[in-house]
């Protein structure tokens, strides 16, 4: 069976979080092709939370919530790659290091965090 055949059958569709986590990165690309020497901080933190957010209320077991995290994470840190070589990642950054260090690190932690929320969610619904 093919996934959509798999998601329109239990009456689940990943189409708007895909669409969602899309328009957020190209809105973070439109910005730094305008404006490349500028950092957008929170721009990856954005991004990687757009997926899971928006698939939220369709996941509802934890290793669902974790995939969405990482789908997520995943695009933040792809965003971050792309307008690296693209030369759009030129701003100043908070720590002393280089743009893409910091959109890295930023995808990352927010990664960890919603990991941290999707486990941390069935551990209290146990109690």
């Amino acid at each position: 069976m093919v996934a959509a055949e798999v998601e329109q059958r239990a009456g689940l569709s990943a189409r708007p979080a895909v669409l969602l986590t899309v328009a957020i990165s190209a809105l973070w690309g439109v910005l730094a092709a305008v404006r490349p020497g500028t950092t957008y901080h929170l721009a990856p933190v954005i991004v990687a939370v757009a997926y899971p957010y928006a698939r939220w209320p369709q996941n509802r077991t934890r290793r669902s919530r974790l995939i969405a995290g990482l789908i997520g994470t995943g695009g933040a840190l792809l965003g971050s790659v792309l307008l690296q070589a693209a030369g759009m990642l030129e701003g100043p950054t908070l720590f002393g290091s280089t743009a893409l260090h910091e959109s890295v690190a930023a995808a990352v932690a927010t990664g960890a965090g919603t990991a941290a929320v999707a486990a941390g969610r069935d551990r209290r619904r146990s109690h």
